[in-house]
């Protein structure tokens, strides 16, 4: 509960809004470029820009803006708690760096297509067996994460 208490605190100043109002208003604005080339694909797509803008890519504009801020919030977080020693800046600082890294390394992914080749699984539950796979490798990369909590 305490925990709760330190982000809701942390949340209500006006400081935090400052940096995230740009920060959410470039996120929409790069949702709105998207949307307006997937409606226009046919007139606005010319060479390879269309893999720049839309959200799908891998690797495009939006994709390169979210790594940067997930950095910038790991460097936050953890400069946080070298400050003030609160654990929950430092178990954020793990959660979201293991999160870019599987993201920008598509860890999830690739671990999931070894485990169903290692493992034999297949689906069940309305999931494929590359999903259950891909949940396995998510619950051992939480792992870390969950010994700081605890």
């Amino acid at each position: 509960m305490t925990h709760f208490l330190f982000f809701k605190s942390l949340f209500g100043r006006p400081a935090l809004w400052k940096v995230a109002k740009p920060l959410l208003l470039a996120d929409v604005l790069l949702v709105l470029i998207h949307a307006t080339f997937a409606a226009n694909r046919d007139s606005l797509c010319v060479g390879s820009i269309c893999n720049w803008v839309t959200l799908e890519a891998e690797y495009g504009l939006p994709a390169l803006y979210m790594f940067a801020k997930f950095t910038a919030i790991i460097v936050i977080m953890f400069l946080l708690f070298r400050t003030t020693r609160a654990a929950p800046f430092l178990c954020l600082s793990l959660a979201l760096s293991i999160m870019l890294f599987d993201d920008a390394l598509e860890i999830h992914e690739q671990g999931g297509a070894f485990f169903v080749d290692a493992l034999g699984l297949s689906g069940a539950a309305s999931l494929r067996a590359q999903d259950i796979g891909e949940l396995l490798v998510w619950s051992l990369l939480g792992l870390p994460v969950l010994a700081l909590l605890a």
